[in-house]
């Protein structure tokens, strides 16, 4: 997706593409009424930026999901918001399974608050 407007010359931090992937509510926690987001959830894989360019790969729960499309969307439009971002290219990692294991810890404690650490 490219932005409108040509981006300001601003460098694009990690941390700011973070912030606003926390931004993006996984579809399907919402729904289970525990919403998180697309990073807390695990489901971002190999972030790169690249000058005005962020890239990334999303990691679906299911192979199935249908709800890929709408993610990767609002993907888009949170970290287009961002000064210096004039392009977000969202694929999709079709080899890596997503596991629970991929949740943040916060994440994992809102889905099993009494687990033994």
């Amino acid at each position: 997706m490219l932005r409108d407007a040509a981006a300001d010359a601003v460098s694009v931090s990690r941390k700011d593409v973070e912030s606003q992937l926390r931004k993006v509510a996984d579809p399907c926690s919402l729904r289970a009424k525990m919403p998180l987001d697309v990073l807390s959830m695990g489901l971002i894989s190999d972030l790169k930026i690249d000058g005005a360019c962020v890239r990334m790969n999303l990691v679906l729960t299911d192979p199935t999901c249908l709800f890929g499309g709408e993610i990767s969307d609002a993907i888009q439009t949170a970290v287009l918001q961002l000064p210096g971002v004039e392009t977000v290219e969202v694929g999709f990692d079709t080899e890596e399974i997503w596991t629970p294991d991929r949740l943040a810890p916060e994440a994992a404690r809102v889905f099993w608050p009494n687990r033994p650490r």
